[in-house]
């Protein structure tokens, strides 16, 4: 009914498809910054927020529903903007969200434990991830992240559809892109992007961690399927200097360093204690918590990623939503186990943020994990202003008060 009212608008734009347990986000504002770099429109849809011209819609869903989605598409096309860059969830693919679009290009990120109490196991939740892969217009692109165990599945469903390019990503040298001499820093990474045709470019950007390695060889290989030149996709990288909440740096003249991360996944949260744990600062303390009403089989493991890649762990309230936050924290204390005692609980998410703010010293690295970019907490019966980003500038501005 909505291609029929709005017309058939994939067949008149330029789609790119991300899903993935995670990357998602920092894929499409990569692509964003190439697109950019092209001088082209675009519009991106995903779990930050809605924009595209000069509109800036909060997001609901990572992937919005079909009459929505439809609808800003529309808006897109009136506006002359051809191009546009949508995170899809496998929800979305689940419940028929993208059914009637094509894509021009589909990415594939990587597939780790989450939203399993909605999939139930990890064959349902890779089979809903497969169903953008058959939505790629004849003469499309498949890109796919080689490195991940799952690739090999959706490469073997890939090759038995209808004409389409297959490319791969990694860190591996007999790919189609890849990356050499990886080394990182505090300032971000280095390393070098190379094709399988023999060009190779220094990549000098501002993102963080082995993760923003592979979100960026993604990228890249988007860049070559739309035929732009290395030296136009090193510029449309380079000119991503952050990305909100995801491992925002928090600056208020203090002598630690603050990152705020939405990582809310297993993997998510080990990426992100793994990338700032090579840096070697004397302590990593992070505040997290898990939220309620989703996958609870990721909260012990949570929990021991969280005392394994730490030097002290404050867990605390997420998004409980309509679970009790003690019944979470303790899911959480179950990965733990009583060998490990380096965490503290505080149930309330302001004075857990203070508390580790408050330990931190000179050297150290303090990580609020789970939220990101969210600016709101959810409970039982109410929803209110929360931004892990404002609470912890608030809480460094005062303790520099103090101490002065």
């Amino acid at each position: 009914m909505a291609k029929n009212f709005y017309g058939d608008i994939s067949s008149s734009m330029y789609l790119i498809g991300v899903t993935g347990t995670n990357g998602k986000t920092t894929v499409t504002y990569l692509l964003e910054s190439l697109f950019k770099i092209k001088s082209e429109s675009v519009g991106v849809i995903g779990t930050i927020n809605y924009r595209f011209g000069n509109r800036l819609i909060p997001s609901l869903n990572t992937t919005p529903g079909i009459l929505d989605l439809y609808s800003f598409l529309d808006s897109m096309n009136r506006e002359d903007i051809s191009n546009c860059v949508l995170e899809v969830s496998s929800h979305s693919l689940e419940q028929g969200r993208v059914d009637s679009l094509n894509f021009d290009i589909a990415v594939f990120t990587n597939l780790t434990n989450e939203h399993l109490d909605y999939h139930k196991n990890m064959d349902n939740y890779l089979l809903s991830k497969m169903k953008l892969f058959e939505k790629i217009k004849t003469s499309g692109f498949a890109i796919i992240n080689k490195d991940d165990p799952y690739s090999e599945n959706i490469i073997e469903n890939i090759k038995s559809e209808k004409d389409i390019t297959l490319l791969t990503y990694g860190i591996k040298e007999d790919l189609d892109v890849f990356a050499n001499d990886i080394k990182f820093s505090f300032e971000g990474l280095k390393f070098k992007l190379c094709f399988k045709d023999g060009q190779n470019i220094e990549i000098n950007s501002s993102l963080m961690g082995l993760y923003n390695v592979y979100n960026i060889l993604a990228a890249s290989c988007c860049g070559m399927a739309m035929g732009m030149k290395i030296d136009q996709i090193k510029s449309g990288i380079e000119n991503i200097k952050s990305l909100p909440g995801r491992l925002e740096k928090i600056d208020c003249g203090q002598d630690f360093l603050v990152f705020v991360d939405y990582a809310h996944t297993e993997n998510g949260l080990e990426n992100v204690l793994k990338a700032l744990k090579d840096l070697k600062p004397k302590r990593i303390l992070t505040v997290f918590g898990c939220g309620g009403d989703r996958d609870k089989s990721k909260r012990p493991n949570m929990g021991k990623i969280a005392s394994e890649l730490s030097s002290k762990v404050f867990i605390t309230s997420d998004n409980p939503r309509n679970e009790e936050p003690v019944d979470i924290i303790n899911d959480i204390k179950r990965g733990i186990g009583s060998k490990k005692n380096n965490y503290v609980i505080e149930i309330d998410r302001t004075k857990a943020i203070r508390k580790a703010l408050g330990e931190a010293k000179k050297g150290d690295i303090v990580v609020i994990s789970g939220k990101g970019h969210e600016t709101y907490q959810v409970f039982k019966n109410v929803t209110v202003p929360f931004d892990d980003r404002e609470t912890a500038r608030k809480i460094l501005k005062e303790k520099r008060l103090c101490l002065q």
